[in-house]
């Protein structure tokens, strides 16, 4: 359910706008905080961002492969590809542990 907080901002000139201080407070959102933006319809939904395999979704994250995300169920199923060893090594694939 979303709630109406009584704020509204424009975006300035670079395209940028400012979620209140207060709000941000609330919310438990630090100034550094990463946000990730949907976009459905018209409308646009801001959430803290946290790390997702880049193929399911699941925070159950294992491996970091080029700055993405892979859960273990998906890291699974990479590691039975033929290409895993090329992956691994060629690109310095990081297991989690």
């Amino acid at each position: 359910m979303m709630i109406a907080t009584g704020y509204v901002r424009t975006f300035d000139k670079l395209g940028r706008f400012v979620i209140p201080k207060k709000t941000r407070k609330l919310l438990g959102i630090s100034k550094l905080q990463p946000l990730e933006i949907f976009v459905k319809d018209q409308q646009i939904r801001i959430e803290k961002y946290t790390e997702k395999c880049k193929f399911c979704g699941s925070k159950n994250i294992q491996e970091i492969f080029k700055k993405v995300y892979i859960c273990k169920k998906c890291s699974s199923d990479l590691r039975r590809s033929d290409n895993y060893e090329i992956l691994k090594n060629d690109f310095n694939l990081k297991i989690i542990k």
